[in-house]
Formats: C-alpha cells, structure tokens, sequence
C-alpha cells in the first residue's frame, strides 16, 4: 500500500493517468473497495495459489484465437445452435485428446513437461559434476517420512526440504520443496528433479495435476465404455510395468543424439522377447484390435 502512495504522490501531475488507474487497478484512494480491485493483479494475494508461475493472460488468448480461427474460421455472426454445435462436437473433444495425448506422453510436450525436461538435465549434469570431483555422499537425507532433505546446487550448506505425500499410493508422491523458485512458480524445480531421479518411479504433481491424473479415464473421449476392475495383484504388476516403461522413457529423453546407442543388439533382442511374451496373453478390449489404426470417433 505504501507502495501506491508512494507512486500517486510521485505522478500526481499526471490526473489523467492516476484516474485511468484508480479505475482498473488501484481503487480510489480510501476505498472499502480497492482492496478488492488490487487482488485481481497483485502478486502479494497470490502466495498460497497454484498458478504454476501463470502470471498473464497468454494462455487464455491463445485459446480465443485457436477458437476463432481454427473453430469458427473467422466468421464473425453465427446462429447459437451452430456455435454450442462447434464447441461440444469439435472443441471439447480436440482439447480433451491435447490433454490425453499429454498424459500419456504421446506427441509435443506441454510448458511444464519442457521445464520438467531440462531442469532434469540440470539435475543429472550436477550429479555428474560432484561425481567427477569426488564426491561419494548422498544427495538426499531422509529427515522423516514425508520429508526429504534436498542440498543446494549452488550453495553449500544451504537445504531445501521436498515434502512427499504417500496418502495416495504406495509410492508416493512429490507435492513441494521450499527452494525459492518453487514458492514462486509451483512447478518442479532442480531439487524435485533430482529426487526424481534419485527416487523412481517417484514424481511430482500438484494436488489438482494428481486429480487429473488419477481420475483421467479414456471414456471421456468416447473409446472405452467402462473401466474394468483390476485385481490387488496384477495392479501391482501393472505399476511396475508402467514405471519400467516411465523409465525407459525418461533414459531416452535424456539420452545424447550424437552418441551411439549402447547395447543395441542386446536391446532388440529383449524387446522381441517381451512382445513375443507379452502380445499372446493380452486380452483385449470388445471392438479394440493389435493394430495401428485407431478407431473411429463418430464425429
């Protein structure tokens, strides 16, 4: 507020520009109301928001163009009943298969999936470094059960807490770290990277990103009627095998283009035997089939 008062008593020559921000940013001066107004842009009432460092409306104007231009191909006037028609029939359905296609890591990485990216890369090239120089210690401590203890990468003696969440499954999950740019973007962050790498198949989401998450089901698109039950063991067995393929994933992200491929015989190999294990005794799904194409979605 201090601030404010400050900047009115600097301008106040200019009536004209304070009047056009008591309007829309700053309420008038000893307002009940200005506080109000203020909460719409200042960054001070957004602490305790997952906003995933969003501070613009890019994101929301991007979405009015792909809308007006690629929906509505530019046609100013339309009638209601062509309009709901485009959203519910051609809209929703293409950005629901942009959100599956990120879930599953299928096609361009979203944002975050880049940061998440190359914040590893940062993680594992300081684990290199250190271990270059000698260093055979640990890069986490266990300071409790839901509490990993993360030094900085820069500065020595300086630690950075990664809390961990194990209400929701077995293993776990990362919901914080208390280095300053995760505070200020809610996003994964060096400290988080490297517990990743250090703790697979443990990952970070945010409480609203692990609800997407867990509760993201292919019928949403039409493809799947209903989701069968699964047995207590072969769940098990399913989340291993999806954290082997995680991490067979994540290697080959990581991997240097320009270095040949280790072990390229012994890979094909292995891989022709899981198929050739695993492809026979694989029940499908009614009217799903082995092949490439992907079915028709009525629309």
């Amino acid at each position: 507020m201090d601030r404010i008062k400050n900047f009115r008593e600097k301008w106040s020559n200019y009536e004209e520009l304070l009047v056009y921000l008591n309007k829309n940013y700053f309420g008038e001066e000893g307002s009940v109301n200005a506080q109000d107004k203020q909460k719409h842009w200042m960054i001070c009432y957004r602490q305790d928001v997952s906003y995933s460092g969003i501070d613009t409306n890019n994101y929301i104007e991007s979405w009015h163009n792909t809308l007006k231009r690629h929906f509505f191909r530019d046609k100013q006037q339309r009638r209601v009943d062509t309009v709901i028609y485009i959203l519910a029939v051609m809209a929703v359905p293409h950005f629901q298969q942009k959100c599956l296609r990120s879930a599953v890591n299928v096609g361009r990485m979203n944002p975050a999936q880049k940061n998440e990216l190359r914040l590893t890369k940062v993680a594992l090239e300081h684990m290199r470094t250190r271990l270059t120089r000698g260093y055979r210690g640990e890069y986490i401590i266990q300071s409790s059960d839901t509490t990993l203890t993360v030094e900085s990468f820069i500065q020595i003696g300086t630690m950075y807490d990664v809390k961990v969440d194990f209400s929701k499954s077995h293993t776990g999950h990362i919901i914080s770290c208390t280095c300053e740019y995760f505070r200020s973007h809610t996003t994964c962050c060096k400290h988080i990277a490297l517990v990743q790498l250090e703790l697979r198949p443990m990952k970070f989401y945010r409480e609203e990103q692990w609800n997407y998450e867990t509760h993201f089901r292919l019928n949403a698109l039409g493809y799947v009627e209903e989701v069968q039950p699964i047995d207590d063991e072969d769940d098990a067995v399913l989340n291993e095998f999806n954290h082997i393929m995680q991490r067979i994933v994540d290697l080959e992200a990581l991997r240097d283009r320009t270095a040949p491929l280790p072990h390229k015989e012994k890979l094909i190999e292995l891989s022709q035997q899981f198929i050739a294990l695993y492809e026979p005794a694989l029940r499908v799904q009614p009217g799903e089939d082995l092949s490439n194409k992907r079915r028709r979605q009525g629309f």
